[in-house]
């Protein structure tokens, strides 16, 4: 069953499609377990009638590993946090939850995932099973938090990984693009909620490359969005801090913050963005102008925030991505070529694309280039955005939890919760090293990030 404001990619004719539209399968059935046990029942099933199985998550990723003409498997209907303890950090969650869906319920319980990529569609699985990651130098990514998964193999047992058992397998589970097996459950490691300083300017490309190795030691995580034929770029940073948001001074006060966030984020990000791209379709010509207009040549904004909202943005235009992640000593004389092949050209490879580069996990410098297609019709959230968070109401016998943000207004209960009572977010240590300490090994799946992004 599809949940209102939720892309799942399915279709009434049963063919499925994945957010970017640039994939789509047509499976002989699609399966939607609710338990773990319906994932064993569907795979010895499957495997009785010869036929293979594949999982698809929220449908994020860009290739073709989702697609297939046999059994096709979601797990939006096995979506629920099974427990969570603030004394350890430790969540449990089934493997369909929504990374948009969990991160405020982590919130509400005073923890946050350590580290998010800049969309928080998928699901956990997927997120995991891909390797997404997000920036800084000190940090990993997604799977490298996990700390023990539940998984369903070819033949329908239940293999278990974590410390104790399966450790080996546990290390390549957790980034496992579904070769594996079907994963039904995933252990987090949590860190204290934290907030994050943002601060976003625009900025001289010349000038934000010969400062970036400066901006990337000295921030928690730093990146830059570049849109071909510009000469600026903007340059994002965010800082830990344990600082909370100031209060708004009065109403008016409070409406205009809240009026700057949707100016910025709906309409200039996404309307404004998606209306471009939509006439630079019409008019390829025009493209290099539309980009030198979404680029001002000055502006800034610095706030503080939940760190799961300023990680991630809205995303209603949609797009195809590619990534290569090169190593930091050699990635900006790689954005440099391209930089360069931008100039020299006419544009006609290059005109609809932008380019986000960010230090990130493993020291590696993540490039990705986007090509936006979708046009104005499915960027306003009333009339088309795929993405709104949705919770279910909580399963019979749990007892909704308390809402730290709002404590008259109860959050629904997904699972069991343990180890804490719901107050004022506690400011413990973030746990978090600084940027100039010695490199760290790269993080779990930081070589596939080289190759390819794959369904999520």
């Amino acid at each position: 069953m599809k949940m209102p404001g939720m892309h799942t990619g399915f279709r009434d004719d049963g063919s499925w499609r994945n957010w970017a539209g640039n994939q789509v399968a047509h499976p002989v059935r699609i399966e939607r377990p609710r338990s773990e046990e319906e994932v064993v029942g569907l795979v010895r099933s499957a495997a009785a009638e010869g036929r293979k199985v594949r999982v698809v998550g929220a449908g994020h990723s860009f290739s073709a590993i989702a697609v297939t003409d046999e059994v096709l498997v979601t797990l939006d209907d096995f979506a629920s946090v099974v427990s969570l303890d603030r004394d350890s950090g430790l969540a449990r969650v089934e493997a369909g939850m929504r990374l948009f869906n969990l991160n405020p319920l982590l919130d509400a319980a005073g923890l946050a995932m350590p580290n998010l990529g800049d969309i928080a569609y998928q699901s956990v699985a997927g997120a995991i099973a891909t390797s997404t990651h997000g920036t800084g130098l000190g940090f990993q990514s997604i799977a490298a938090g996990v700390v023990g998964l539940r998984m369903v193999t070819a033949d329908g047992s239940v293999l278990v990984c974590d410390e104790q058992q399966n450790p080996e397998m546990l290390q390549v589970a957790r980034v496992g693009l579904g070769a594996l097996g079907i994963v039904t459950e995933v252990t987090l490691q949590c860190v204290p909620a934290f907030n994050l300083q943002a601060r976003e300017e625009v900025m001289n490309i010349d000038d934000l490359l010969s400062n970036f190795d400066e901006f990337a030691e000295n921030t928690d995580h730093t990146e830059f969005f570049w849109m071909p034929h510009t000469k600026n770029a903007l340059l994002k940073r965010n800082t830990r801090t344990q600082e909370e948001p100031p209060p708004p001074r009065n109403r008016r006060h409070a409406a205009r913050r809240k009026w700057k966030h949707f100016k910025n984020k709906e309409l200039l990000e996404n309307v404004a963005f998606g209306a471009m791209n939509h006439l630079g379709r019409l008019r390829p010509s025009l493209v290099p102008r539309f980009n030198a207009m979404m680029v001002p040549d000055e502006g800034s904004a610095n706030y503080i925030t939940t760190s799961y909202e300023v990680f991630a943005s809205p995303r209603r235009v949609h797009f195809y991505e590619m990534e290569y992640a090169v190593a930091r000593q050699d990635g900006l004389e790689a954005f440099r070529q391209v930089h360069e092949f931008s100039a020299r050209s006419s544009g006609v490879g290059c005109r609809r694309y932008f380019f986000v580069y960010g230090v990130g996990p493993g020291h590696y410098l993540y490039c990705r280039a986007r090509v936006s297609w979708h046009g104005v019709r499915t960027v306003f959230p009333w009339g088309g955005g795929h993405h709104e968070p949705v919770r279910r109401p909580p399963p019979l016998g749990q007892t909704p939890l308390p809402n730290r943000r709002n404590p008259g207004r109860p959050l629904p209960a997904l699972g069991g919760v343990s180890g804490f009572t719901f107050s004022p977010r506690p400011r413990g240590p973030l746990h978090q090293p600084r940027n100039n300490q010695s490199p760290r090994p790269a993080p779990v799946g930081a070589p596939l990030a080289a190759t390819a992004l794959l369904p999520s």
